[in-house]
């Protein structure tokens, strides 16, 4: 979402937009999740030449 760009991150985003006609709302929500390793040793490093 543009309106988010360079703002302060937060764990959900919503924004809405009125329907033609004014027939109610369009929303729209999403979650970016930071991937977090909660096993680091079992991570694997691939080294292609």
């Amino acid at each position: 979402m543009n309106g988010t760009v360079n703002t302060i991150a937060i764990p959900y985003y919503a924004s809405r937009e009125k329907l033609q006609h004014d027939k109610g709302w369009s929303l729209h929500a999403q979650s970016n999740v930071l991937p977090v390793a909660l096993r680091p040793l079992a991570l694997a490093t691939l080294k292609m030449n």
